[in-house]
């Protein structure tokens, strides 16, 4: 009896591995694309492309490891949704699971300091740096006018006098010393942010105020970045900017 079961279990085993055997692979990448917002900037459009042999059958849409949906038709879902973070699918075929890339809506964050340039001394110029984070450069420095987006100043044609501050794009914008620069960022005050931040048109400059709002809009290589500026309760020779870029325009951005 032992050995009738020891040829039986033999016999199931070579079946199933024949079985596996037989099974045709599925073999193909799927591309998580670059996101990008829908027109009313509340959502994420999400696309991607499916380079396999066999036709997907589903692709499941995660943000932030969490099911959002589901499409057995087509190569885009728009998530209308007010959270950021990180996007990822996983494509089916044939009972075959392929997982993509990620990315990822959530905004950079960082803090800076920045000076008027003449008083007190100090770097007056902000730079995007890689990684979206701005920093501080000097407007002296060689290679400011291809890397300084934003600058500090109290000198804008027709200003009034006394202590008044502007951010402002160093091209076309407020001192005749920066006529030379080579970028054009644009600029306005948020005066009524609903969560979103909106495109500030062609204002190359704003007045800062306290615990106010802007928005900034500069472009790296051939996309357009948008950000929320806040200042805080001093606006003076020196202030403290927060900004968060958000590197999809248009996107609602949280906890504001």
């Amino acid at each position: 009896m032992r050995k009738l079961t020891l040829i039986l279990t033999t016999l199931v085993i070579g079946l199933y591995s024949c079985a596996r055997d037989g099974e045709e692979e599925i073999v193909g990448e799927l591309i998580l694309n670059d996101l990008t917002a829908n027109q009313n900037g509340d959502g994420v459009v999400i696309s991607w492309t499916w380079n396999g042999s066999e036709q997907l059958d589903s692709v499941v849409i995660y943000l932030n490891n969490s099911r959002v949906g589901k499409v057995t038709t087509g190569t885009t879902y728009t998530h209308i949704t007010t959270q950021t973070g990180t996007y990822k699918l996983i494509g089916y075929a044939k009972g075959h699971s392929h997982e993509s890339n990620t990315k990822s809506t959530t905004p950079v964050s960082s803090s800076v300091t920045v000076y008027e340039r003449s008083s007190p001394a100090g770097p007056s110029g902000l730079v995007v740096g890689s990684d979206y984070k701005f920093v501080t450069k000097s407007l002296n420095d060689a290679d400011a006018p291809q890397k300084v987006y934003y600058y500090y100043t109290d000198c804008v044609p027709g200003s009034s006098s006394g202590p008044v501050y502007y951010l402002s794009s160093p091209k076309d914008g407020a001192c005749n010393e920066l006529t030379e620069f080579t970028i054009v960022s644009y600029i306005k005050e948020e005066t009524s942010f609903n969560g979103v931040v909106s495109d500030p048109g062609t204002s190359t400059y704003a007045q800062l105020g306290s615990n106010k709002k802007y928005a900034l809009k500069f472009k790296i290589g051939e996309k357009n970045y948008y950000a929320l500026a806040t200042t805080g309760g001093s606006v003076g020779s020196s202030v403290t900017i927060d900004f968060k870029v958000q590197t999809i325009p248009n996107l609602r951005i949280i906890g504001q």
